[in-house]
């Protein structure tokens, strides 16, 4: 199938996915593509996130996979149920298709991407994975370009699952901007929604706690799910 029309198909609006969410100046990924263009390697993206003041621009990957891998193996509690009809947001969602899989796998109506460095490849992965992988329905997605604080301002209260893979104090563009962060995460987690979270600084608090081991490569990490009433 065309790249072209699956990305008419599934990439939806974000006031589609959560209405009511501030749409208002939502950078466009041309700008992105723009941006970047002939920065392929993500070393370089890296080299200019060092250079502004939203934290670094790590790739990710692992730590999602991880997590998807765990779900497909229902560790945890993960069934596929668990986000049924809800919509999952996942904060700095690198460039692999991991965090759209993981929601598609535990019954998210919805996934919305935040990345502000490799929004342009995550949406190719994206696409690519939607096109190859049809063991289940593909999901509507959203990529929000921008860096975490700004893209969690726009988003509802109480509305959406939050995944938050490898969000490492060493990413983070410092505690004050961390702190505003939680807050924003805390705010915008909704009703029987989870905070699914593996090797991140972000503490959040509220509702129950489920801990979990996962694999990740050859080690072994400690998966964390807050449970939102």
């Amino acid at each position: 199938m065309n790249l072209s029309i699956l990305y008419q198909a599934h990439r939806v609006p974000l006031s589609q996915l959560l209405p009511g969410a501030d749409v208002l100046h939502v950078p466009q990924l041309d700008e992105i593509r723009e941006r970047f263009q002939g920065l392929l390697d993500w070393k370089e993206r890296l080299q200019v996130s060092s250079k502004e003041s939203y934290g670094f621009a790590a790739p990710g990957g692992e730590f999602t996979k991880s997590a998807y891998l765990a779900a497909l193996k229902r560790q945890g509690g993960l069934h596929p149920t668990l986000l049924k009809g809800k919509v999952a947001l996942e904060i700095g969602a690198g460039l692999s298709p991991y965090g759209y899989l993981l929601a598609r796998e535990l019954g998210a109506g919805g996934y919305v991407a935040v990345e502000p460095y490799y929004a342009d490849r995550l949406e190719l992965a994206l696409l690519e994975v939607i096109r190859r992988d049809r063991r289940l329905p593909p999901i509507g997605y959203t990529i929000l370009a921008e860096d975490m604080l700004s893209a969690l301002k726009r988003i509802p209260d109480r509305s959406v699952a939050v995944f938050a893979f490898g969000i490492e104090d060493c990413i983070l563009a410092g505690a004050s901007y961390r702190a505003a962060v939680e807050r924003e995460v805390m705010r915008v987690l909704g009703e029987k929604a989870i905070y699914f979270s593996l090797r991140s600084d972000l503490v959040v608090e509220g509702g129950s706690v489920r801990k979990f081991l996962v694999e990740r490569k050859k080690f072994i990490e400690t998966a964390s799910i807050i449970s939102i009433e």
